[in-house]
């Protein structure tokens, strides 16, 4: 007869794995997350057990204890060597700080086991014969060498045993390397913060959180207001850590029982205890799982923040719509063209996990939006083109669900995100062919909009679809080729611009006479045309009007920095040196706003201003 069944050990390892790290977490907050963890997972341990990578390594436990069982000294010796082998197997085979200490070494590494559980409250019985030693190793040692001659298996059951024992041996790993190459520019990044906002974190935090965020983000400045949205949280755990709550002594009471009733191998009562625990404080367990979604995002971990904001969200309401309605707030409070990076990560992370359980169709086509919008504002601001394939797929799975006729707006939406993020990737991939590809879906878009009322929506698309038309021209190297689709651009972007002022959008005008503006400054400087050139000055102005410097100074800036530009070319065209000095000033005016907000247009802008200044000195110099 075998020593255990597996899902009578694996309960038994699941459980005495969650209370350990609750009693041994020093961090108050961590121990409140693994509270929620083992309260939502207390009724499947062996689920508790497979997240813990232990699965396999019970398994062999098994296999290992079946050959012991001709171990010498048969009879209730033997049998209190088992049983004293099950009291202290999980605690000792699930440190693999005693691995990595002794190098690998199978014997050395149960000497160190041995050492441990003499030291332990199991030490006194574990001493009590000298057979119950004997057993452990007889049973330890082979399952030690098993695991250890297979390195795929050990891999999955303990990645970081790996790199633990690489680095006690010289080696680094790539990841460590560029982690150290990274470390002066962190501590650079944390300091700078420190400058900025006076924060009660202390430093080490700080370093571990922009730890997380650096690898992620390219641009410094992004880091740093990263950097900026998740430090407040830290510093509200902080506080509610120095204040203390009854939330935490009800914990403790439950965490010294639930010690206790394991140690005794009480198992049964041990999981009751702990359902009865959860359901006595619904309230208390919504502070764990704010806790639990505050800490992940500490660590900048997306998906562990949506799957405890999900588990908030369930425990918060009963009723499907009362669900969807907190839902929706969580999600429109995330997504946003300015929001954090982090807090877009969770939205789409949250969305994904809606969509995998929402039936209603209205529902889903809100998740879908959400989805798409969260990972489109990721793809504008991050380097390459992950997410913008994300949003694709997104958009094509949304799409796939509609039935003819329904919701044709949100049909429109979905088919205008689609053809931009198709576009968007292949500007980043320079593929002019991949832009095509996005023509297809504007029109669908406008095909539908066709059958519905005039709005905002059509303005949108124009614009959109006029885009992707520049956007190959930057690619075209034929002139003639480039001004064919710039007129084709400027065409299309008059329409837009006539709808706007048709229906009365002030945002909508304003983005429309930027838009042109933009088309007609660059055909009049590839085809040295005077009155194009005029033309988009004159919509810049209407565009500025509708953008207050005071309300909104980058984009204030923007355009002013735009029609600059063109005044340049004008005055280049007309030999007017005076035109130019005034242009000169107009451009440095706009980079001193930029920089002043530490915009990345600012940038995009600076390097022609030596070339007006090159171009004053032509037209001022006389023949």
């Amino acid at each position: 007869m075998a020593i255990f069944e597996i899902k009578t050990f694996a309960s038994f390892v699941g459980l005495l794995l969650a209370a350990r790290k609750l009693v041994d977490e020093s961090n108050s907050l961590d121990r409140l997350k693994a509270l929620s963890d083992l309260a939502t997972n207390t009724k499947a341990l062996n689920a508790v057990l497979s997240d813990s990578g232990l699965k396999p390594h019970a398994i062999e436990m098994e296999r290992q204890a079946k050959a012991a069982l001709n171990f010498t000294h048969p009879g209730p010796a033997r049998d209190d060597a088992e049983a004293i082998f099950w009291q202290v197997a999980p605690t000792a085979l699930s440190d693999s700080i005693a691995l990595t200490t002794a190098n690998l070494a199978p014997h050395t590494a149960c000497d160190r086991m041995v050492t441990a559980i003499k030291a332990s409250n199991h030490g006194h019985d574990f001493t009590e014969r000298l057979i119950y030693e004997q057993y452990f190793r007889a049973v330890t040692i082979p399952l030690l060498q098993t695991m250890l001659a297979n390195p795929a298996y050990m891999t999955d059951l303990t990645p970081a045993l790996w790199r633990e024992t690489l680095e006690r041996h010289g080696i680094t790993l790539k990841a460590i390397a560029e982690l150290k190459e990274d470390t002066a520019e962190i501590l650079m990044l944390v300091r700078e913060l420190h400058q900025i906002k006076q924060t009660t974190v202390p430093e080490d935090t700080l370093i571990a959180m922009a730890r997380k965020i650096r690898p992620k983000i390219a641009d410094r400045d992004e880091a740093l207001r990263e950097l900026e949205n998740v430090v407040d949280l830290a510093a509200e755990g902080i506080a509610r850590r120095e204040a203390g709550s009854i939330v935490e002594a009800f914990v403790d009471t439950i965490l010294k029982r639930l010690a206790e009733q394991t140690a005794k191998g009480d198992i049964d009562t041990a999981a009751a205890e702990a359902d009865n625990a959860v359901s006595q404080a619904e309230a208390g367990l919504t502070e764990l799982l704010n806790a639990a979604i505050r800490q992940h995002l500490l660590a900048y971990e997306a998906e562990g923040a949506a799957k405890y904001i999900f588990k908030r969200i369930e425990n918060e309401a009963t009723h499907p719509d009362q669900r969807f309605t907190i839902l929706h707030s969580e999600l429109r409070d995330r997504v946003d063209v300015n929001a954090a990076s982090l807090q877009l990560e969770v939205a789409a992370s949250l969305a994904r996990t809606a969509l995998q359980t929402e039936r209603d169709q209205r529902n889903r086509n809100i998740l879908h939006d959400y989805l798409g919008r969260s990972l489109m504002h990721l793809g504008e601001r991050q380097r390459g083109t992950k997410q913008l394939v994300g949003a694709e797929t997104a958009m094509r799975s949304a799409l796939a669900e509609f039935r003819a006729g329904q919701y044709p707006e949100d049909r429109v939406a979905f088919l205008l995100k689609l053809a931009n993020s198709i576009a968007m990737q292949g500007e980043i991939n320079n593929k002019k062919n991949q832009i095509r590809s996005s023509f297809r879906f504007y029109a669908s878009a406008l095909k539908e909009l066709k059958k519905l009322p005039l709005s905002g929506q059509r303005v949108a698309v124009l614009t959109s679809y006029a885009a992707s038309f520049g956007a190959i021209s930057k690619l075209e190297d034929n002139r003639a080729r480039k001004i064919a689709l710039l007129d084709t651009a400027k065409e299309i972007l008059r329409e837009a611009l006539e709808i706007a002022r048709h229906i009365s959008k002030p945002y909508d005008i304003t983005i429309a006479e930027m838009d042109l503006g933009n088309a007609l400054a660059e055909l009049g400087q590839l085809k040295s045309d005077i009155t194009d050139l005029r033309e988009a000055i004159f919509h810049y102005d209407i565009s500025l009007e509708g953008r207050p410097r005071e309300q909104m100074p980058n984009d204030w800036a923007n355009t002013r920095a735009n029609q600059a530009l063109a005044y340049a070319d004008l005055a280049a065209l007309l030999k007017d040196p005076e035109m130019a000095i005034s242009a000169l000033a107009q451009l440095t005016e706009a980079v001193e706003i930029l920089r002043a907000n530490e915009h990345v247009w600012a940038e995009n802008f600076a390097p022609r201003i030596p070339w007006i200044v090159t171009l004053i000195t032509r037209l001022s110099t006389k023949p």
